[in-house]
């Protein structure tokens, strides 16, 4: 048995990219007390977006820096991706205020 786990691990890395293109690249980085929270949702958009992405950082040493990481090919459509989020986010809470002010009958007027 556990040869056959050697040679399925063996057979999945035979045809590995030997280029330095899936190199991870840092595309975030920050640190204070929000960094590891803003690290998660840099990562949540990327993952929702069909891109694989690292946390790298550690909540009990203030000290480092917490970094978002993504293979280098796909480091300029993580950008593209966390831009228009970011673009995207200002406009839907603000829709997503109108609608609730509606809903409840608070809004302006």
């Amino acid at each position: 048995m556990l040869m056959n786990m050697a040679d399925r691990a063996e057979d999945e890395f035979a045809h590995a990219d030997p280029s330095h293109n899936m190199d991870a690249e840092v595309i975030w980085s920050g640190m204070g007390p929000s960094a590891e929270m803003e690290a998660v949702g840099i990562h949540s958009v990327l993952t929702a977006a069909g891109i694989d992405a690292i946390i790298n950082g550690f909540s009990q040493i203030p000290s480092v820096p917490f970094e978002v990481l993504v293979a280098r090919e796909r480091a300029d459509q993580a950008r593209q991706v966390l831009a228009e989020a970011v673009a995207g986010g200002a406009d839907a809470a603000e829709e997503g205020e109108r609608q609730s002010e509606a809903a409840s009958g608070t809004g302006p007027g």
